[in-house]
């Protein structure tokens, strides 16, 4: 059976001797924060709570995150591409409720790598998640702060993944995704990050920033029905909403203090 989370975190706790409620402790989590994702009751933890269980632990967060099988090792940087090159060099934000004119695909042509003279002007970087190695990465802005309870805030960029041979992208409650929801007349679309939520037959998109979005709900029978030769768009008529793809990572520019930028070095 393939390693998930659980395994990897009940894996290391044999090692080390110890058990949820100490490590919770030690990471400064609720007492059944561990337990509940040893026991699957939590099957999609937050980045920011595994990472404060490498500590506890003694790994990596890639470890557990399935990078890499070696506790003490971060993952392979061969699965990393420089991606500006590829992208719009002004990208347009994902932005929850703010609709424009359709735009069209999403994803660029990224079969190649960009040429050596390149890399040093490239200034983010899209990585390959050796999980889904054959998928396709691309990068895309946050414009607004319609995630930030999760963590996703304004002026942050993602990295989103989506099967380069356009098959469905399983969904799962907990997962986060970058959608665009397109109204047919007229012709303008919605691009915003949302997380999943499924509930009986219905999926919902949601935001999690505290603002009133609207979620975006469907039917997923009734979409099975009508999007076989369109996996990954979903009908909430009139209208249609496509799962562009999945969020694999979230990358932060960090301010510089004045003082740091005034250093020479000689």
């Amino acid at each position: 059976m393939k390693e998930d989370v659980a395994s990897r975190i009940m894996a290391r706790m044999h090692e080390l001797g110890k058990n949820p409620s100490s490590v919770a402790l030690e990471a400064g989590l609720g007492r059944s924060a561990v337990r509940d994702i040893v026991t699957r009751r939590a099957s999609h933890p937050r980045i920011d709570t595994l990472e404060k269980l490498t500590g506890p632990l003694e790994c990596t967060l890639d470890y557990l995150t399935g990078a890499t099988a070696d506790p003490h090792r971060n993952g392979p940087h061969r699965h990393l591409w420089w991606m500006d090159t590829f992208i719009d060099p002004d990208p347009m934000a994902a932005e929850t409720g703010v609709f424009r004119p359709a735009k069209g695909v999403f994803f660029a042509d990224s079969s190649a790598a960009p040429a050596d003279e390149d890399l040093a002007t490239a200034s983010h970087v899209g990585y390959r998640d050796p999980r889904i190695a054959d998928w396709r990465v691309e990068l895309c802005r946050v414009g607004d702060n319609s995630m930030r309870e999760i963590n996703i805030v304004k002026g942050d960029i993602v990295t989103v993944a989506r099967p380069s041979d356009d098959e469905e992208i399983p969904l799962s409650s907990g997962l986060i995704v970058l959608a665009k929801q397109h109204l047919s007349s007229p012709s303008i679309e919605e691009i915003s990050i949302r997380q999943v939520s499924i509930s009986k037959d219905i999926i919902s998109l949601v935001s999690r920033g505290g603002e009133e979005f609207a979620p975006i709900t469907f039917d997923s029978y009734a979409t099975e029905r009508e999007s076989a030769l369109l996996p990954n768009v979903y009908f909430n008529h009139p209208n249609s909403t496509e799962i562009l793809g999945v969020v694999v990572r979230v990358s932060r520019d960090l301010p510089i203090s004045p003082a740091m930028r005034d250093i020479s070095y000689k």
